[in-house]
Order: structure tokens, then sequence, then C-alpha cells
């Protein structure tokens, strides 16, 4: 007790110290004869007043650090929202008592309906024939280095960029507000949003079905009370889009304006909120998924549908000048390059145990393992496969499931031979059954680089899988410098009796 009285009272002798002193000089300079009120002002109440005013400053900036730091979750939940309503991952959408660790480390979701847009195909069924056909990137006539030569490069042969969306864009409000002359937005900006358009397309419908199978009988009873007891209320209806983290945030914000757009178009009837998120180092389809598995399954009673999207190009001629400035893009002296790509996907959501939304040829996806390499990928030949791995055997003991249960791996590598190894090395160790050059599928050989795109891609083929084969399916993300992540797939995955909490490292 007397210790912690030292500390205070050395700040109270040191105000006062300094205070006299400053008075003191300041009389003698002024050869100034000081009075009774003086000497009360200036030596007692001018040091009393800062002190307290310290101590004040000293409890608010406590108070502060408090609300700061409680809840935590408050901060987490926020990082990345976008300025169209806000994505709160770590929230339930209705709100919601959270769940135990142990809980929350088995949460699965269904997988209602997928759909893509990829250089391979634009269904999961061609994209998957593609890639085992061996189909890749190749010389792109349009797209041309600095030198003149056609580059490498994986497009979407129907994706056509003409006036009619750049037309619908324009009359977008944030277009006409923040005077955004769409006719200068780059060709792999509006391809992007254009073949997510699309994809959003072909899953509003899909979410119209499962809305109208999950749609109660109505009441025979003519008592209006009972009615309204026993009809429940309407889902919650979610979009979140990834968006790339190389735009800007107005075209980030346009982008999620015209899926806004998109959806009152397909059906005014149903009110869906859409937001977005910035892909960035920390922020990839896994941490967007396990952010929906969280507010999905956290209010179980409350009915929900959420679609989760992402987009991304690179088939441009500015694109393609920035990487060649930047040393990134493939050449023939530059192996370890990226080859332009482009892709959309978006799935269609909700929790697994939502008796509304049941469907016995759903797959189910556990939450995902993700983390970051200490060092880049690019860096070294050394293999990287040692988080892979880890966060596989994390996903199989959470899910209470023998690795042999595993026949299928889907991952984004391509070209570049230390993913193609770091994939190689996570068979070999971890899944020795599963046959690298049968039962193995990169799509980054076939749609090249997808940036935000490429885990929805994986996780949508992945799903094709699990349902084709009955069986269970890994997918792995290894294409990034630094992010490592995985998730599982399966008709349905068992739950496990105790888990710890997937990896978030």
């Amino acid at each position: 007790m007397f210790s912690r009285l030292i500390k205070p009272a050395l700040l109270v002798m040191a105000v006062f110290a300094l205070v006299w002193g400053l008075v003191y000089v300041y009389w003698q300079s002024t050869a100034r004869m000081p009075s009774t009120g003086d000497v009360v002002v200036w030596l007692l109440a001018a040091p009393l007043a800062l002190v307290m005013a310290v101590w004040g400053v000293s409890k608010a900036r406590a108070s502060l650090a408090g609300d700061a730091a409680n809840p935590a979750s408050q901060a987490a939940a926020a990082k990345g929202q976008g300025s169209t309503g806000g994505f709160r991952g770590g929230t339930a959408p209705g709100g919601g008592q959270h769940k135990t660790d142990a809980d929350e480390a088995r949460f699965c979701l269904s997988v209602l309906a997928s759909s893509l847009r990829t250089p391979g195909g634009a269904s999961v069924e061609e994209l998957a024939a593609a890639v085992a056909e061996g189909k890749g990137a190749k010389p792109d006539p349009e797209l041309k280095n600095d030198a003149g030569f056609p580059i490498f490069a994986a497009r979407i042969a129907e994706l056509e960029v003409d006036d009619e969306p750049r037309d619908e864009l324009a009359e977008m409000p944030l277009s006409m507000s923040a005077g955004i002359d769409v006719s200068m937005l780059p060709d792999d900006r509006l391809r992007a949003m254009q073949s997510m358009r699309e994809t959003l397309a072909d899953l509003l419908p899909r979410a119209d079905e499962a809305m109208l199978a999950a749609a109660p009988p109505t009441p025979a009873s003519d008592n209006s009370t009972a009615r309204q007891r026993d009809v429940p209320e309407e889902p919650l209806l979610r979009i979140s889009l990834l968006l790339p983290g190389g735009w800007s945030e107005q075209e980030r914000l346009l982008a999620a304006q015209w899926s806004q757009h998109t959806c009152r178009s397909e059906d005014p009837t149903h009110e869906w909120t859409v937001d977005y998120v910035r892909s960035e180092a920390g922020t990839t389809g896994w941490t967007l998924l396990d952010r929906v598995s969280l507010a999905l399954n956290r209010e179980s009673q409350k009915p929900a549908l959420w679609i989760v999207m992402a987009s991304e190009s690179a088939i441009s001629d500015s694109c393609v000048a920035q990487w060649d400035a930047r040393g990134l893009l493939f050449s023939t002296t530059r192996r370890n390059g990226l080859m332009p790509g482009e892709a959309s996907a978006g799935l269609l959501l909700t929790g697994a145990k939502d008796v509304r939304f049941a469907s016995a040829d759903a797959a189910q996806v556990a939450r995902p393992a993700f983390g970051q390499l200490e060092s880049s990928a690019d860096a070294s030949t050394v293999s990287r496969a040692t988080m892979l791995g880890a966060l596989a055997g994390r996903l199989a003991e959470a899910s209470a499931l023998e690795v042999t249960a595993i026949e299928w791996v889907v991952s984004d590598a391509d070209h570049r031979a230390s993913r193609v190894t770091e994939v190689a090395k996570l068979l070999q160790d971890r899944l020795p059954h599963v046959s690298f050059d049968e039962n193995n599928l990169s799509t980054g050989t076939t749609c090249a680089h997808m940036g935000a795109a490429s885990d929805f891609v994986g996780l949508a083929l992945a799903c094709h899988l699990a349902k084709e084969h009955q069986t269970h399916v890994m997918v792995a993300s290894v294409s990034d410098a630094f992010a490592r992540g995985a998730v599982l797939v399966g008709m349905p995955i068992p739950p496990a009796e105790s888990a710890e909490k997937p990896v978030s490292a």
C-alpha cells in the first residue's frame, strides 16, 4: 500500500516544485512584491489545479483504453469493413450469445449453390475437365510486354467488354455523385465487375428456390394471432464481396453498388444487404468465409442465407505494364513471375444446422485454417510445406476425420515450381494415399493468377468433387507469397466430440 503511494506523492511534489520555481523566477525578474492573494493563487491554487488536471487526463486515458479493449472482438469484427454497410464477421445476424471455443471449432456451413466464371469454363464441371486435361495459359495476342512480345495469360473467352456494362455503371449513384468517369475504368476492373455480376445473377435464382422450399405452409386457422405466432420470420439475406486490394476505394464501392443494383433488378421482392471487404495481407477468402461461418452459426435460430463472392482480373494493358515494371510478370528470364489471369466465384451459404434450408445434397464446409509465412515463398527454394501440412493436420483433427477419408486435393498452385513442390510435399507427408497425378487438381495452372477469387474458385470446385464422388476434399491455398490456408469439404463432415479451435495464426 505504501509503495503505491510513493509515485503519486513524488508527482505532486514535482508539480509544486516546478510551479514554485517558475513563479519565483518570474517575481525575481520583475522585482514584484507578492501580496497574500498572489501567494495563495500562485503557490497553492495553481499547483493544485495542475495536479488535478494531470489526474483527470490520466483517468480519461485509462477509461478509453478499457473501452477499446472490451470487447476485443469488436475491433476484429470491424476490420475490413466496407462503407456500404459494414461487414461484421464476428457478430451473428441479430446478435446472440456466443458459444464456447470447442463448439465453434465444429461450426460448418452448407453450400446450397455455387457459380463461377474462369478461363477453364463457366461451370465447375467445365473447370474440372479443363484442369484434368492440363489446359493452361498461352500467349495472348492482345497483351504484350514492353518489348512487344505476347505474354502468357489466361482469359475468360466468353467475357466481352462493351458499352452496355459501362453505361450501367455510369448510372450508379457513386458515378454521378463522385464524378467517376466510367469510360476511363481499366479493362481489368470492368472485366472483374462484369464476371462478378454474371456470377451473382446465377446465384440469386438459387437463393429464391431455397427460400421457396423453406417457406412454411399457410396456417389453416383463422385466428390471426395464431398465424403470426406460427409463421417464422423471414430469413436475413446478406452478400459479402471480397474485392482486390489494388483497386481504389471508389472502385470497390462502385462494384458493391452495381451488385446491389443487380439484386434489385433480378428480384425486387427480396432485400439483400451488400457489403464488401478489401483483399489484402491477412484478409483472404478464408478469413471472410470464417467470419461468415461464425455469423451464421452463433445465432442459428435466425434463418439466414449468405452469398460470398470474389472477383479479380489482370487482363488489361495497364495491369500488364505495371507487373512488367515491378518485375512481377512471367517471362523466359523470369520463370517465377506471374501470368495474368481472371476469375470470379460465389457461393450460397447457410448454417449447416439451419433446418429450414437443409439439403441432403449440399456439401458442407468446415471452418478454415489459415496463417502467414514468416518469409516469402518466392524468396527461397526451400519448401514451405511445413505450415500447410500443419494446417491440414489441424483440419482433420478438428473434424475427427481420418486423413485416409480425404481422397482429393484442390489447390491454386500454378506454373511456379515452388508452389507445385509445396503441394507435392503436402501429399507426400500428410496424404500419401492421394494420387498427385489423378486426384490433385491445380486451378492455377488453368486459370493463371486469380487474385482475390482464388480461394472461392477452389472451394466451388471442391464442393463439386465432394458431391460427385461422395467423399472429402481438402482445398489448399499456396499462390500468395505469404498467406497459406486450407479448408475441408465433405458430404457431410462428421461432428467431433472434442476439438480445438482452427488455426488462424
